[in-house]
């Protein structure tokens, strides 16, 4: 019987060899508490390069773990603490067979797919085993495993749609939240037969229902909506909750912005204050009134002149952080003063609620001249506002109607709708801009190292900015052609391209278009291989260089190299003719290495 080779944890360190050089916390801590609960499962793996210690080269966050245990011991009383006089460790004084250990294991972990997760988890809860049980065993949080068992609890062809990769681990989180296995079987089809983004299926399923980050849920608060006996429901996946009515949520959002309206009043001697339920007092409500003019504050001398410099520095264009914008923007605010008592005694406020759930206060504001004027009580004559021609809901409706009219004169031109959508992506407006309600997101293209790398100048160069009024420069955007239109279509739309790695279609096209990564990349030390553990730049060399039965030798002396000779060796393959010469590599072999790409890269990986 072979004894297991220990040693004392006092000698062991983390080796520069492993690949993994930091680590999170807490997942730290709740691997300690896993090895405390079910003892250390896999040896360390370790390289003696010295008489004073052992540098662990596979097993970093198991070493980490186990010295958090070693300095916090009363946090694991109950639990077997292992013996830090004789921590198993494989252990080997051979440079190259280190970084082989060191370069297998990262290579080699693979974590459970979330369905097999989510059984087993199932599975110990199902003869007993609580959340923090669980937790403890397999070194994560409770609310991670709280969230596996709730997926637990879909129905079997949802899970076999998981295991299956159909719908992702996001959409089958979204679905947890349907009510009604008819709802659920129909949600289930949607994601798999068209599948979006995870927002757009959690949207649709809780059409009924409102979610925990909408702003009358913020402002009411489930307290007071449980209270008034309204049923909210946990949603683990994105830490909040539900609220199931939606009418009751609406009524006690009005009553509490009319009832914060009145305190408002109270508190700060307003004439009244209108309690708004949109997220902005807008032109039906302030239509006849207008704003008294401020009286304005003289700042201190230290005031004055901080914020004369915070301003002359953003004129200049000099980049201003937010604490320096948010600064400015006090002092402005103090420096226009504040209105004056008559004014806010005889003025009218509004009170409503942002798109983040804060109450906002706005005004005073006052009545325009020539408005009508009523009589009160004590027969002294009042300013009232005139009543608006139109209800706000009215107006929309009016603006509905106007853009039905334009989008049916439009939907049959399609070639003018070509010229909006490109000189639109021509000039960079956004959505809320532009004459199309369309947003472009550019994906990222550009590498850490751009050394080697080839970027066409037409992908990265800026729009042209909007310098006349829209509909002048729409006539002059027109007049450059289709040529023109069809270009600035292509470099735009070409920007926002998703990345063929996770996208099918685009995969698809780079095999029909014959598209390689080398047609703008060549491999070199800082850009690629550095990036490459010891086992992969021993196999990129044994399949470009080494011959079938041949080049034993060869490969043993680039086996035995440091890492970054290894890195530099490969760039020069890829890059200089004479070392592929003095390598006397075929004709074959070099047409291998112009063609070659990373595995993961290979349209058949």
């Amino acid at each position: 019987m072979t004894t297991q080779p220990t040693a004392p944890l006092a000698m062991l360190y983390q080796h520069t060899f492993n690949p993994r050089q930091t680590h999170d916390s807490e997942d730290i801590t709740a691997l300690a508490h896993s090895i405390a609960v079910n003892g250390l499962l896999q040896n360390l793996s370790g390289y003696r390069d010295s008489k004073d210690g052992i540098g662990i080269v596979a097993g970093g966050r198991r070493l980490a773990a186990l010295q958090y245990i070693h300095q916090n011991p009363t946090e694991f009383e109950g639990g077997t603490l292992p013996d830090f006089d004789a921590i198993p460790v494989n252990i080997t004084a051979d440079a190259t067979l280190a970084r082989s250990w060191a370069g297998a294991e990262a290579a080699t972990q693979r974590p459970l797919h979330p369905a097999e997760e989510i059984s087993y988890y199932a599975d110990l809860a199902s003869t007993g085993a609580t959340p923090d049980n669980i937790a403890r065993a397999f070194g994560c949080t409770t609310a991670h495993v709280k969230r596996r068992l709730k997926l637990a609890s879909l129905p079997a062809e949802t899970m076999a749609a998981l295991r299956a990769d159909e719908i992702s681990l996001d959409a089958a989180g979204h679905l947890t939240l349907c009510t009604t296995p008819e709802q659920h079987a129909q949600m289930l089809e949607t994601a798999i037969r068209n599948p979006r983004s995870g927002m757009w299926l959690k949207q649709k399923i809780l059409e009924d229902r409102v979610e925990g980050t909408d702003r009358r849920a913020i402002f009411v608060g489930a307290e007071l909506y449980t209270m008034e006996g309204g049923a909210v429901e946990e949603d683990l996946f994105a830490e909040e909750m539900v609220f199931a009515d939606e009418a009751l949520l609406q009524k006690l959002f009005e009553q509490k912005v009319a009832t914060s309206a009145e305190r408002i009043t109270a508190e700060q001697g307003y004439a009244k204050t209108v309690p708004i339920f949109e997220t902005h007092v807008s032109y039906t409500h302030t239509q006849t009134l207008t704003r008294p003019e401020r009286i304005p504050l003289d700042l201190p001398e230290a005031d004055a002149k901080e914020l004369e410099q915070l301003l002359e520095r953003g004129n200049n264009e000099e980049e201003l952080t937010d604490a320096e914008i948010y600064r400015m923007d006090e002092l402005e605010d103090r420096a226009r003063g504040s209105y004056s008592d008559e004014d806010i005694a005889a003025g009218t406020a509004f009170a409503y609620v942002d798109r983040t759930g804060k109450l906002q206060i706005e005004g005073p504001y006052l009545p325009r001249a020539g408005t009508q004027t009523a009589t009160d009580n004590e027969g002294s004559a009042t300013q009232i506002p005139a009543k608006p021609p139109i209800t706000q809901g009215g107006l929309d409706d009016l603006k509905r109607i106007q853009s039905l009219a334009l989008q049916t004169k439009l939907i049959d031109k399609p070639e003018l709708m070509l010229d909006l959508l490109a000189f639109q992506l021509a000039h960079g407006l956004p959505g809320y801009a532009g004459p199309l309600n369309v947003q472009i997101s550019e994906q990222a293209i550009t590498p850490s190292n751009t050394d080697e790398v080839r970027i066409d100048k037409r992908l990265t160069e800026d729009d042209e900015s909007l310098t006349t009024p829209p509909a002048e420069a729409f006539t002059a955007f027109k007049e450059l052609g289709k040529a023109h239109r069809n270009k600035v279509l292509a470099r735009t739309l070409a920007r926002t391209l998703n990345q063929p790695f996770h996208n099918p279609l685009n995969a698809a096209l780079c095999e029909t278009m014959d598209v390689s990564p080398r047609d703008v990349w060549t491999p070199t030390a800082d850009n690629h291989f550095k990036a490459c553990s010891v086992p992969t730049l021993d196999a990129i060399w044994r399949e470009l260089v080494i011959q079938d039965g041949e080049g034993d030798a060869e490969m043993e002396r680039f086996a035995k190299l440091k890492k970054g000779e290894k890195a530099k060796e490969l760039e020069a393959l890829f890059n200089d003719a004479s070392v592929q010469e003095a390598l006397g590599l075929s004709r074959a072999q070099v047409a291998a290495i112009d063609a070659w790409v990373p595995v993961m890269l290979r349209g058949d990986h």
